[in-house]
């Protein structure tokens, strides 16, 4: 019996996570929506999530402070970042925490329907 995986999906672009949000519903996920990066980051302290979607700009704290928070309040769950705009050595950074899957903007939605997949599999 496959499981419906939880998907935190951050981004301060709210049409875009609404749209990532109805597309990861569709492959089968149970999603949760954060507007920025505190946001996200209480979220991640209260609410267990096998994936953290997240975009690397926001404000009140960007997606390396949310990568750093779920490796530290949730260390099973995979991290994807998502980025139109970084920069070599922020996502160096990011790297630096472990196994973090970093997709470019436009976010390729079939590999995103794939992991979702795969966590349902899990």
């Amino acid at each position: 019996m496959a499981v419906c995986p939880r998907v935190l999906v951050v981004d301060d672009n709210v049409e875009l996570a609404e749209d990532l949000g109805e597309l990861l519903e569709l492959a089968g996920a149970e999603v949760v929506l954060a507007r920025d990066g505190r946001e996200a980051m209480d979220r991640l302290a209260a609410e267990p999530y096998a994936l953290v979607l997240t975009d690397m700009q926001m404000p009140r704290a960007s997606g390396l402070e949310v990568v750093q928070t779920a490796r530290s309040v949730r260390p099973s769950a995979r991290v994807v970042v998502m980025t139109a705009y970084a920069s070599e050595s922020a996502l160096d950074d990011v790297r630096a925490y472990g196994t973090v899957q970093i997709l470019e903007k436009p976010v390729d939605l079939d590999a995103l329907t794939g992991i979702v997949a795969e966590l349902g599999a899990a």
